[in-house]
């Protein structure tokens, strides 16, 4: 309940970003309540449902996979859509509404540029609509070309395409454009509402003054392959920018008439003009924001609007552009808001019956439902091959061949299944001029896809790592690996903050910070505030740290830790946790420069660190690695310490479970503010709010494969999952507790000899886990995942 409230909260800021505002201004309004000028009450005639039927619709934006992935979990079980739904699409409204054809949209949030997981999460978008062709085949099937979609049609299938509601999707790699295309994508819109480091978005500021190169390259590349650019959401210097170099028509996939409603996600009548020169189509949203009259908007509050001002717009568009350019384009499940009379798929036989009452005849009402819609894709169409007949006759090759082959592989999955995990290749090959670092695509035999990073390590020699993603138990996946053309615009990279901190960033966004203030001593605050080192992590935004820095309640607590309280050796003894009595952990310089070179799926950072006793004499030597890599719902950090004894008596390493071994600490927020919500989730089950076990009072709480943490911070709710690799020291005794820390603590005798490695991996994503899917991530990390490459 608690995961399905909050992916309900995030759409609702996806959808309506100004939804805050919105509601700020209630308070205030004074504007009467809108009502329709007329009533709406649109009958379908015989003979109006005989031309709809006949006709081929064709919706050129529905939201339902974006639905179904936050309110259903991407589950076709969770919510049947052959029966009547909730949303604004399912099976039986489609038949009602006589629909042919649909660009379904792959849309992920304009956020994800920042974040860095744009590209995996279309993929797994792309994922979901396969999904739902798959399990509803009576119903829909794929169209490849407008041909095909015409032969669907005919057959009684919905035909189904896909779109990709923005140009973060590639990250900045031109070559994905392709890649796209041959999942079934058949439109790119170049932006969403956030302007791109290569294009501007129409409700954010500009940066490149319309496209910029890059830009330009991807228009030319998306006539290439054959994908209609689309040009909803884009700044008016963008669409400009745009028609000028495309050689293909432009389709706005979803977008009205600004001249009616003065909105910059509408279009201009001088837009309208150039499309009209293009041959393009712009199919009309039904969003009550993009179709209300303007004056409309100002006078009332709470205006929808109705299926009459919805024909209003298909006919501007008419008498600027002409019968030959408009479309449909309906963005349901996309929007909060929709006109009286348009509330749901089974509706489209109204705008027929209200296009018939006003004048038009069956031949150009079918140009509108569908006909242009097609015609432009054709066109797209015809213009790729002829690109591509030209780009054949010239030494210049396209961007499929452009990628360079590395190596075959193998996956063996074992006896365990893989939700989630890093397979890491060694490559050889002396043939090969392998790059510095760069991004890889593994394509496996059955036909699935996984993005990472390659990174040189010696001459012709590299590692390759990419995530993988529900591997089933005992299957063997084989592929090829690729190197991509062009650099990821997303990858780990250092930002260092003097001697103070480093940060982690996967792309513009912070992942992770390393604090390493030297030791001050001017004050008991600034001691206590610089006596240890430890990692913070941050939120999915990048903006605030889901763990505690110095302060608070246990200021002593902090962030990732790793130490103990009660250390002796020979007549000494040191408290590498409270540093009470003069004890400090120090950062003693980094390892391999900041250690990993930057990369497009993780990065590795080493840090060496000294433990000093109470005479601040060092006695132990640290190498702390803490490996960072991307997923595209979550992020997995290993933790792989070595503490070696720089004396030459033996150090017993001791505590108790509050104050030993490796630890996670929430942020301050937890107890502060949201402690009653904290709970655990354990190997037995989940926990209730509040409750906490310990041992030695939990005298089962020992050798746990993994504990999970579910914390709430600034009103969105956390999993962190904390697993034990099997070769820790046993018994490894853990420890909980409501203010959001948890850890597991162990004894061990160190010598010169015999030195302590512990291992570990965190989970850190967005909602509540359950048992079973945590049960699965630690089977596969207690087992290894076995990879190799085929020379």
């Amino acid at each position: 309940m608690i995961r399905a409230t909050f992916t309900f909260v995030l759409l609702t800021l996806i959808v309506v970003p100004a939804f805050a505002q919105n509601k700020r201004q209630k308070k205030q309004d004074t504007r009467p309540e809108w009502k329709p000028a007329k009533k709406v009450d649109v009958k379908v005639s015989d003979r109006a449902r005989k031309i709809h039927m006949a006709g081929q619709l064709f919706d050129g934006h529905n939201d339902l996979p974006m639905v179904m992935r936050f309110a259903a979990n991407s589950s076709f079980k969770n919510v049947d859509i052959s029966k009547p739904t909730r949303f604004h699409t399912d099976i039986p409204r489609l038949k009602a509404g006589g629909l042919k054809a649909q660009y379904w949209s792959v849309y992920v949030p304009a956020s994800t540029d920042l974040t860095g997981n744009a590209l995996l999460q279309t993929l797994e978008q792309i994922e979901l609509v396969e999904k739902m062709v798959a399990t509803y085949p009576e119903v829909f099937a794929f169209a490849k070309t407008a041909d095909e979609l015409e032969a669907l049609i005919k057959k009684g299938k919905i035909a189904s395409m896909m779109g990709i509601e923005g140009g973060h999707s590639i990250q900045g790699m031109l070559g994905m454009v392709e890649k796209f295309y041959d999942r079934g994508v058949r439109y790119m819109t170049l932006t969403h509402s956030k302007t791109l480091a290569w294009a501007d978005s129409a409700t954010d500021k500009p940066k490149n003054n319309g496209l910029s190169p890059f830009g330009k390259e991807v228009i030319k590349e998306m006539n290439r392959v054959g994908m209609l650019v689309d040009l909803s959401h884009v700044s008016e210097k963008t669409m400009l920018d745009a028609l000028e170099i495309t050689k293909a028509p432009v389709i706005f996939s979803h977008s009205s008439a600004r001249a009616i409603c003065d909105h910059p996600r509408n279009v201009s009548d001088k837009v309208l003009k150039l499309v009209k020169q293009n041959n393009g189509v712009v199919m009309v949203n039904f969003m009550s924001g993009y179709i209300v009259p303007t004056e409309q908007k100002k006078k009332f509050k709470n205006a929808r609007g109705t299926i009459y001002d919805v024909v209003d717009h298909i006919e501007h568009i008419i008498k600027v552009a002409g019968i030959d350019h408009v479309g449909i384009g309906s963005d349901y499940d996309g929007v909060r808001s929709l006109p009286v009379g348009l509330e749901d798929v089974s509706t489209y036989p109204r705008i027929t019956q209200v296009l018939l009452d006003r004048g038009y005849n069956e031949k150009q009402i079918h140009k509108i439902l569908g006909g242009n819609a097609i015609r432009a894709l054709r066109d797209a169409e015809n213009v790729a091959k002829k690109l591509q007949a030209k780009s054949s006759a010239t030494t210049k090759p396209i961007s499929r061949k452009q990628e360079k082959w590395l190596t075959d592989f193998t996956i063996e999955a074992s006896k365990f299944e893989r939700p989630r995990d890093r397979v890491g290749l060694l490559i050889e090959n002396p043939s090969i001029e392998i790059p510095e670092t760069g991004a890889v695509r593994a394509q496996t035999a059955d036909g699935r896809e996984f993005f990472g990073q390659i990174v040189r390590i010696a001459k012709n020699l590299a590692v390759a790592k990419f995530p993988v993603y529900n591997l089933k138990a005992n299957t063997e996946l084989s592929g090829k690996l690729y190197l991509l053309d062009g650099e990821p615009s997303q990858e780990f990279s250092f930002d260092e903050n003097g001697d103070v901190s480093t940060k982690i960033k996967f792309g513009r966004r912070v992942v992770a910070e390393y604090m390493r203030e030297p030791v001050d001593n001017s004050s008991k605050k600034r001691r206590m505030e610089t006596y240890k080192v430890y990692h913070h992590i941050y939120d999915f935004a990048g903006r605030a740290k889901l763990t505690k820095g110095p302060g608070g309640l246990f200021p002593h607590h902090r962030g990732i830790f790793f130490g103990f309280n009660r250390i002796s050796y020979g007549d000494k003894k040191a408290d590498i946790w409270h540093c009470s009595k003069g004890e400090s952990q120090t950062h003693a310089g980094f390892k391999e420069s900041a250690s990993g070179k930057p990369g497009a799926f993780g990065i590795q950072h080493i840090c060496k660190i000294d433990w000093n006793g109470r005479d601040n004499k060092k006695f132990a030597d640290e190498e702390r690695k803490l490996s960072f890599y991307q997923f595209r719902d979550g992020l997995m950090v290993d933790f792989d310490s070595t503490l070696s004894s720089a004396v030459d008596v033996p150090i017993v390493l001791d505590g108790d479970p509050q104050h030993a071994g490796v630890q996670f600490r929430a942020s301050q927020h937890v107890p502060d503010k949201t402690k009653k919500q904290t709970f655990y989730i354990r190997p037995d089950g989940k926990g209730t709010p509040g409750k906490f076990r310990n041992w030695p009072k939990n005298k089962d709480h020992v050798d746990l494969p993994w504990n999970a943490l579910c914390f709430v911070v600034d009103g969105r709710q956390y999993t962190c999952v904390y697993f034990n690799h099997p070769k820790n020291p046993k018994n490894t005794r853990f420890s909980e507790r409501d203010y959001g820390r948890f850890g597991a603590y162990f004894k061990y005798e160190l010598t010169k000899d015999k030195p302590l490695r512990v291992r570990y991996r965190y989970w850190i994503q967005p909602g509540e886990m359950t048992v079973a899917e945590i049960q699965k991530m630690s089977d596969s990390y207690r087992n290894q995942l076995r990879a190799g490459v085929k020379q």
